[in-house]
């Protein structure tokens, strides 16, 4: 990895490196702030990003184990009507016979990212009517869930949007944090804002010293570059351009 840094004549413009929550990873920044040292970093201790991802992933999975049996007869739906074309082809007769167009077909979720069981079941709720009617014409579909499973996967499906809605981010974690953490809670939030912002800060202050643009964003976003690095398979992924969107920021200066 330090190589590919050096190739690619990075190495002092470093703000944050994102991985995965293992120990292996917390000893290769441990060496990799060894031998950059510290003085090109924007904020050390940003440095280090533990990967959202990974994190939400490990959540949801524990999560979906307490209501597993509740949204199984939906998976199962899913997985025997795409089982073959034939059945394929069946379920898609009986959408149009029922005038259900979603735009999207039926696919199973895969253990390993949690976000495939929100789409999978995103996707199956539309076509709710449709598993009911094919109940009535297979005598062998016999896994088709009934209002209570609809429920349940309809509640899983709202809750997980709630979640990902960056609106309710700081409202999420205020909650949490003070139910999990007592009395820490509220130490542990303004941490976070804190850091939320000092972040910013320091964008703010790059953005002004490169000198003012027309083409820039907005105060409120931030420009960054981004170059993403598979150091397993040494693939270097294209650069690309996002935006960082902190809400409330202009409310903090006030």
């Amino acid at each position: 990895m330090m190589d590919t840094f050096l190739e690619w004549n990075i190495d002092k413009k470093l703000s944050t490196l994102t991985v995965d929550n293992c120990s292996t990873n917390d000893a290769m920044i441990n060496l990799l702030l060894e031998k950059f040292g510290s003085d090109h970093l924007w904020f050390k201790s940003f440095f280090h990003v533990q990967c959202a991802a990974h994190i939400l992933n490990l959540i949801v999975k524990d999560g979906l184990d307490v209501i597993k049996s509740s949204i199984e007869k939906v998976i199962d739906s899913v997985a025997y009507w795409i089982a073959t074309p034939k059945r394929e082809e069946k379920f898609e007769d009986a959408t149009r016979q029922l005038g259900v167009f979603c735009g999207k077909k039926l696919s199973l979720d895969c253990p390993t990212r949690w976000n495939s069981t929100y789409l999978m079941l995103l996707t199956a709720i539309k076509y709710r009517s449709a598993f009911g009617h094919l109940r009535l014409k297979d005598p062998q579909y016999k896994c088709c869930p009934n209002d209570d499973d609809w429920n349940m996967a309809i509640i899983y499906v709202k809750g997980v949007a709630a979640v990902l809605d960056p609106r309710f981010k700081m409202s999420l974690i205020e909650y949490y944090y003070s139910s999990i953490y007592g009395e820490r809670g509220d130490e542990m939030i303004e941490s976070i804002r804190r850091r939320c912002f000092d972040l910013l800060t320091i964008y703010e202050g790059k953005n002004k010293n490169d000198g003012a643009s027309a083409s820039k964003p907005p105060a409120s976003t931030t420009e960054v570059r981004v170059i993403v690095i598979d150091s397993c398979n040494g693939v270097k992924t294209s650069k690309s351009w996002f935006m960082v969107l902190f809400e409330g920021y202009d409310d903090f200066h006030k």
